[in-house]
């Protein structure tokens, strides 16, 4: 660390001469840091515990790079969903112009020939608002995808459609009018791209 030492001289009000050491240290150097890179399995989330030392109240500048699948692109520390490999970096720039950069990579692990998350928010706010699911490895083929009430009663269905990473199954309405929040269940017919018939069957809950 900087350490200077300044030797001051003044004069009182009584024309006395005075002096005095002042020793001026440099501030310590800001530091940004988002941990080591890591793994997490498709559908999970990692909580990134970001650590710094700059004063958060003073922070004028915050950006996460890229911001998707992401719980809070505004927070310092954050719940992060990647689908696929993800880089993400964070930026940070007090009130004195002090600029940090930090990043951490995020690897998504794919052991299933698809993935079918069991809660959705569809609250309009851009974030998990859809009941998506996923095929990592390639074109599947839905045969039927049928979603039921706690009751037994159908109230979404889908049939004969092909698709690869992301589909976006359902957005939590019954015709017209948002589905009551609670527990439904869902039951998905397949092929993979090998003719393999492949049947899902689970709870999935609807959360307002």
């Amino acid at each position: 660390m900087f350490r200077a030492v300044q030797h001051l001289f003044f004069k009182d009000r009584f024309g006395c001469l005075l002096d005095t050491l002042v020793q001026i240290n440099e501030p310590p150097q800001a530091f940004l840091e988002l941990g080591p890179d890591t793994s997490i399995v498709l559908g999970s989330s990692y909580f990134i515990d970001t650590q710094t030392n700059l004063d958060t109240n003073f922070i004028q500048f915050l950006v996460w790079d890229p911001s998707t699948d992401l719980a809070c692109i505004d927070c310092i520390k954050v719940n992060a969903s990647p689908k696929t490999d993800t880089r993400y970096t964070l930026k940070l720039i007090d009130q004195n112009g002090c600029e940090i950069i930090d990043a951490i990579t995020i690897r998504v692990l794919i052991n299933s020939d698809l993935f079918i998350p069991n809660a959705f928010t569809p609250n309009g706010d851009n974030i998990n608002d859809l009941f998506s699911i996923f095929s990592p490895k390639g074109s599947l083929h839905i045969n039927a995808l049928r979603i039921f009430d706690r009751w037994g009663n159908l109230v979404h269905t889908l049939e004969n459609i092909n698709f690869s990473g992301e589909f976006q199954a359902w957005d939590g309405r019954i015709g017209d009018q948002p589905a009551l929040p609670g527990v439904y269940v869902y039951l998905i017919e397949l092929q993979n791209p090998k003719g393999v018939g492949l049947i899902f069957k689970g709870d999935l809950t609807l959360v307002r």
